[in-house]
């Protein structure tokens, strides 16, 4: 088990964050939980695990693609969604085209998933 977080953030550039992994033996997954604790002011984030008698309810990640997703279907939807010549004069034509493409992409991959 793995929170897929750095357990250690150095502060200089040149050392390498540090990944922290539990080896459980003969316990399912689906009564672990690692969550990440943000109370305190340091360079080390502690990590809280928590092993349980019953199953621990976990939220899925949403996905917006899997194995069976049309990739080329997807990538000829997304290009016939996407308007390159859009002027960006502010921050807000740029905020719309934003949120515009975020959109396109989530409907592209609905529709090709």
């Amino acid at each position: 088990m793995s929170p897929g977080k750095p357990a250690y953030c150095p502060t200089d550039p040149g050392k390498t964050p540090d990944l922290i992994d539990f080896i459980i033996k003969n316990v399912p997954a689906h009564y672990l939980q690692i969550e990440e604790r943000l109370d305190l002011n340091s360079d080390h984030s502690p990590k809280l695990l928590t092993l349980s008698e019953n199953i621990i309810q976990k939220e899925n990640n949403p996905v917006l693609v899997n194995r069976r997703t049309d990739w080329e279907s997807l990538g000829q939807s997304l290009e016939e969604k996407i308007n390159l010549i859009v002027p960006l004069r502010n921050e807000e034509q740029l905020d719309r085209e934003v949120e515009k493409f975020l959109v396109d992409i989530q409907q592209s991959a609905w529709e090709n998933t």
